[in-house]
């Protein structure tokens, strides 16, 4: 009788703590549904049960394997061991086996990767990397259909990509500038020349051909601008001198290499302009991509005028006047001026359209929305969702 009594207990110990353990990977299951568990722990136990982690119970964060730099160039992308918020980041392929993400620039990554000859575990992400517009790829006769069925996430510059890698957002740039109207007022004073424009890409894309003959114009018709880069006699400065050289002028040509393609706006735009102190002149992307991401009133759109010869009419009428080039500083007037501020400004100014909010990282997604699927046209992510003009 003594012997059943114990054995019932046995039996009893177990049924709870099996029970238990099912509750516990209940908890763990939900992460991603409505309950929205966001535990580090769940996101991460048994995630990938090699030969070399078995043993092992520490819980670790996610591990992000970039497969070589872009273009194969080591200062081209982030130095090893880089963080993207807690995530790790690595450029050594023998910890494949462990990453939770492979990200492949499309510099680093062709036909000839396929079929894939590596590891590669069912719960891992693999990311297509860009941050340059189908242009440029179509000038590199880059093939994106060989891809199909081998990615789970795009990683670009476009807003409904799987994750935003943006080339600059709005919040960055009123956490980082000078406020209020004293700095204002010292931005001006340190105005010297008219504008200024940087670039290199003279005839790479048919967009760059157009932006050098837009340039042209405006030049003819009185605005004389500072001019750096290949395309020009002046050879680019030090990258430290750039931007109190940029700050000396009124206006930045932001001028893009492709013609709008959708949310293509880049370094030109945001750090040789609003980072530098300086009033973009937008030339390229679609205004209503502008006005979601953009500071209010911050730049002057040049498809707003009928000619180059009209906008260039205009910039001088600016650069004789200090209240109307001031009126593209009163994004920063307010020295306590928020994103969440601007963004309710803009929504109130533009309710049709889809202004931006802080944007995930990465990282962010691999935590907190790791939800997978399959890409079965790259072509059609990325390539085919642009209006016509964008590739010609």
């Amino acid at each position: 009788m003594k012997v059943v009594k114990i054995f019932l207990i046995y039996l009893s110990v177990a049924f709870t703590a099996a029970v238990l353990i099912v509750l516990y990977e209940l908890q763990c299951f939900t992460v991603g549904t409505k309950q929205h568990r966001t535990s580090v722990e769940c996101l991460h136990r048994n995630w990938h049960k090699t030969s070399t982690d078995k043993a092992s119970k520490t819980i670790r964060n996610p591990l992000i394997l970039y497969w070589d730099y872009p273009w194969h160039v080591r200062r081209a992308g982030d130095p090893e061991g880089t963080k993207i918020g807690v995530c790790e980041t690595t450029y050594n392929r023998n910890m494949l086996e462990k990453a939770d993400a492979v990200v492949f620039h499309y510099t680093v990554v062709s036909g000839r990767d396929i079929p894939w000859r590596h590891y590669r575990h069912p719960k891992q992400i693999f990311v297509w990397w860009s941050g340059e517009a189908p242009p440029v790829l179509q000038n590199e006769n880059y093939q994106l259909d060989v891809f199909d069925g081998f990615f789970n996430w795009t990683w670009t510059y476009r807003r409904d990509a799987d994750v935003l890698r943006n080339y600059g957002y709005r919040g960055d740039v009123l956490k980082s500038v000078e406020k209020g109207k004293d700095a204002i007022d010292k931005i001006i004073a340190k105005k010297k020349r008219l504008a200024i424009w940087v670039v290199s890409q003279c005839d790479y894309t048919e967009g760059a051909k157009k932006r050098i003959r837009f340039a042209k114009r405006l030049a003819r018709a009185g605005v004389k601008f500072t001019a750096f880069g290949k395309c020009f006699v002046q050879a680019l400065p030090r990258s430290n001198e750039m931007r109190a050289i940029v700050q000396q002028h009124k206006f930045y040509l932001a001028f893009e290499n492709a013609i709008h393609c959708t949310d293509y706006i880049t370094e030109k735009f945001w750090n040789n302009g609003l980072f530098s102190d300086t009033v973009p002149v937008v030339w390229g992307p679609k205004k209503e991509d502008l006005l979601e991401v953009a500071p209010l009133d911050s730049f002057i759109f040049a498809e707003d005028f009928e000619t180059p010869e009209k906008l260039a009419e205009y910039l001088l009428f600016v650069d004789k006047n200090d209240e109307e080039y001031r009126k593209y500083f009163r994004w920063r007037e307010d020295p306590n001026i928020t994103d969440a501020m601007m963004i309710e400004m803009t929504r109130e100014r533009y309710p049709d359209l889809n202004v931006q909010t802080p944007p995930k990282t990465i990282c962010d997604k691999l935590l907190y929305n790791r939800t997978s699927k399959t890409i079965r046209s790259l072509l059609n992510e990325f390539w085919d969702r642009n209006p016509p003009d964008c590739i010609v």
